[in-house]
């Protein structure tokens, strides 16, 4: 069995990268971790960077799937990010940061995020899961109707409800148990400058036109770019293909990692 990976990452109109990936990998298990720091903000890269790294040194030193496994894992990102915000001091409050991960272990995957970097899952080339954002949009959709608010009263609806940094690691939306991965299961993890540029029919529609986890974030990347915004945000994702028996033959045994990959061993 073997997981093609493959990431891509760009500044897009922006003047630095906030966005921050990692992988770890190790015998019978791999995780692949994404984070957004908060746009614009001092600092955000800087914690993007550090919940990556963190959650990935954790995840490896004790690579289960169980709720308090992985909830250990966040709540060290959590911590490293907070001691980040202290070490700066005058800029602290600006360090926070989103974060998304899929842990696979021996065949399963599970998976959480804070904030609204999502997860995509696919299976036979159908969409069957996307994390909800931590947003004040993602909640005033999923109101009643007659809790609603109308269109224009919310003036702050990409507010993140829940970012990583307060060291409390209270944030996490933790999927509720672990899912047994078929061959051709697939997963795309992606900040929102990504998913704010393609439809998630997008999403679906490059993975069944590509043959591996590097032509799927290639086609992806290429959308993106093809529109050529001035107002694009910093764009990253992960694209990742199960595959098991003969498809695996032949593969390598992660695909290509590109533009500035950390990879923890």
């Amino acid at each position: 069995m073997i997981l093609d990976t493959h990431c891509f990452s760009a500044i897009g109109a922006r003047t630095a990268n906030d966005d921050a990936f990692a992988t770890a990998k190790g015998a019978g298990y791999m995780l692949m971790a994404l984070a957004d720091g908060l746009g614009g903000h001092r600092g955000g890269g800087v914690a993007a960077g550090t919940a990556v790294q963190s959650i990935g040194r954790a995840f490896g030193e004790r690579p289960d799937l169980g709720d308090e496994s992985l909830a250990a894992s966040v709540r060290c990102a959590d911590e490293a990010v907070a001691a980040e915000r202290a070490r700066l001091g005058a800029h602290s409050s600006f360090h926070r940061t989103t974060l998304a991960f899929v842990a696979c272990s021996n065949g399963n995957a599970r998976w959480g995020h804070v904030g609204d970097t999502r997860i995509y899952f696919f299976r036979a080339g159908a969409q069957v899961l996307r994390t909800r954002d931590h947003s004040v949009s993602e909640l005033t959709q999923s109101l009643p109707a007659a809790l609603s608010p109308e269109p224009g009263d919310v003036t702050d609806s990409h507010r993140l409800l829940r970012v990583l940094g307060a060291g409390d690691g209270a944030a996490l939306e933790l999927a509720p148990h672990a899912v047994a991965l078929q061959n051709g299961d697939a997963f795309l993890l992606c900040t929102d400058g990504v998913w704010s540029a393609l439809s998630d029919e997008d999403f679906a529609a490059a993975l069944a036109a590509s043959s591996s986890a590097a032509e799927w974030g290639g086609r992806i990347r290429a959308a993106i770019e093809a529109q050529k915004r001035k107002d694009q945000d910093n764009y990253t994702a992960i694209t990742a293909v199960y595959r098991t028996g003969a498809e695996a033959n032949g593969m390598d045994k992660h695909g290509a990692l590109s533009d500035g990959h950390q990879t923890l061993q």
